[in-house]
């Protein structure tokens, strides 16, 4: 294994050498199970270990449109009813997001507040994290 973002401190992403991943395809191969294709989109590994935050991941994971900081919460806890979330924290992350470039500001002329909308990054690091959670819960359902 290898540290992909070794410049974090915190929410360090791991993932095959090369030797890891051929140990791993011989091993799928003798125990007869299918072969992984992994496909992760072209991401900087060292901002979306910044984003597997708890917090910064529920609202990137709410952002299926341009939204209101309002509705992102909402949705974010219509997602997850357990989440601790108030408008600061959204607001809080925003910072954050925005300073990452995942997301941007768009204003409306007719409104007052802006809406919030991903960038391409922002797109590519919401996809992994929605993967990274589906196949994760698919993997404790199913371990082979």
């Amino acid at each position: 294994m290898k540290c992909v973002n070794q410049t974090a401190r915190k929410n360090r992403v791991y993932w095959f050498t090369e030797l890891g991943t051929s140990i791993q395809r011989r091993l799928r191969i003798q125990l007869e199970l299918p072969s992984l294709r992994h496909g992760f989109p072209d991401v900087n590994w060292d901002i979306y270990g910044l984003t597997i935050n708890k917090r910064y991941s529920a609202v990137l994971k709410a952002m299926v449109r341009p939204m209101h900081v309002a509705a992102i919460r909402r949705f974010a806890l219509g997602q997850n009813p357990n989440l601790r979330m108030c408008r600061n924290n959204i607001y809080d992350a925003m910072k954050v997001l925005r300073k990452l470039r995942l997301v941007r500001l768009l204003w409306i002329r007719s409104k007052k507040h802006p809406l919030v909308e991903l960038s391409e990054e922002g797109r590519r690091v919401r996809t992994l994290l929605s993967r990274s959670r589906r196949d994760l819960g698919r993997m404790e359902r199913n371990p082979h």
